[in-house]
């Protein structure tokens, strides 16, 4: 037992051995405001936990990491780059860090799942030293990139990529005060910035702060017209937090101020789908199929809503005309299979099971059109019902 305890005691010895090495070299390079050649350009405002929320800015860069937060910070943002209380505050938070560094580096190469657009254009210096600091975030050289970033904040106090790139290397730290400070310093600085309200919004929604989001909301509510491009963000947080008739408004905003916008049109019909008028949803669809003929998703989605009309031979002209731009998709062939077994057409349904089969052999797929083809080649070798006279 003494050897077993004498082991552990050992261990642990050894890991915060390891631990006090790690936050001094972390201490070591902040000190040495190591400098690097930006390697690519970033996305200050590259998405994080929630769909979107972030729209609205240059969209010619790469990724940097997601928001999420708590309270505020007592952390001093205004102190003078280079002063030994700024190093010392920096060197507090990437102590805190560290223990999360190995997830934070593999969420910090991601790219942004949604691109986000904007007239504001990033300050040239601003911009070189958002991709150093994205450069050195990837490397791992957490000191250097937040360093880079908070004297970017203090420099260009009313850029708002400086604060929302700040705030995302934050949340991807899980540094949650520090990130909801630079947030919040963001709407003070921009009280007007739609999309610093949104984003916010967005954070607290993220950590289930619910109430704080809402807040947030109402701000941006308050002065979205300024930010057209925000209100596909903001419709996909009114649907978590559980609030469809603002989800229902907010992507109605979006097609009135996008209506060239088939992402809009999808938007909207997905929504009437979602919550039961194929109808509608029908209607959003085939605005979105006008506007870009070639879009996969407008011809698989009006199929869709064909067949919740029970319309099978409109939805199997879609999905054919889904297929033909996108060949090769067993996806969609599944699809249609259903639909023509839906419609009565068992042989034709046979046949597209049978094309997938050949297409993804031995796989998981090709096993449920298999069983499939069983299933409807007994329902043809079975006998006709006799009709009572």
């Amino acid at each position: 037992m003494s050897k077993v305890i004498i082991g552990a005691i050992g261990l642990l010895t050894a890991l915060l051995a390891l631990q006090t090495y790690r936050v001094g070299r972390l201490q070591y390079e902040l000190a040495k405001h190591v400098s690097i050649t930006p390697s690519a350009k970033l996305d200050p405002l590259a998405r994080h936990d929630f769909e979107a929320t972030q729209s609205g800015f240059n969209s010619d860069a790469g990724s940097l990491p997601a928001p999420g937060s708590t309270k505020d910070s007592e952390r001093d943002l205004t102190e003078p780059a280079g002063s030994s209380k700024s190093s010392a505050a920096t060197a507090t938070t990437i102590a805190k860090a560290e223990s999360k560094a190995s997830a934070a580096k593999q969420k910090a190469v991601q790219n942004a799942t949604v691109t986000a657009h904007s007239t504001n254009q990033i300050p040239p210096k601003l911009r070189k030293t958002m991709s150093q600091a994205s450069k050195a975030f990837s490397d791992g050289d957490y000191a250097t990139a937040l360093q880079l970033m908070e004297d970017a904040v203090k420099e260009f106090p009313t850029e708002a990529q400086a604060y929302a790139s700040l705030a995302k290397m934050y949340s991807d730290l899980g540094l949650t005060d520090e990130a909801i400070k630079a947030y919040q310093d963001w709407t003070t600085a921009r009280p007007e910035d739609a999309r610093a309200f949104l984003a916010q919004a967005g954070l607290y929604e993220s950590l289930g702060m619910n109430g704080e989001a809402l807040e947030s909301l109402a701000q941006f509510e308050r002065i979205k017209d300024g930010a057209p491009d925000s209100y596909q963000s903001a419709a996909s947080m009114y649907r978590r937090l559980g609030m469809p008739e603002q989800e229902l408004n907010a992507l109605s905003d979006w097609v009135s101020a996008a209506p060239t916008s088939p992402q809009a049109f999808l938007a909207l019909g997905e929504y009437y789908r979602r919550n039961g008028d194929p109808v509608s949803a029908l209607s959003q669809y085939q605005q979105a199929s006008s506007l870009a003929p070639g879009n996969v998703t407008a011809h698989s989605s009006l199929a869709l809503a064909y067949q919740q009309l029970g319309q099978y031979e409109n939805a199997q002209t879609e999905l054919q005309t889904a297929i033909t731009l996108h060949p090769g998709d067993t996806a969609l062939q599944m699809r249609l299979a259903d639909v023509y077994r839906r419609g009565g057409d068992l042989n034709a349904a046979i046949a597209t099971y049978q094309n997938v089969i050949q297409q993804e052999p031995n796989t998981a797929t090709a096993l449920r059109a298999s069983q499939q083809i069983a299933r409807l080649q007994q329902q043809l070798a079975a006998p006709p019902k006799k009709v009572l006279s």
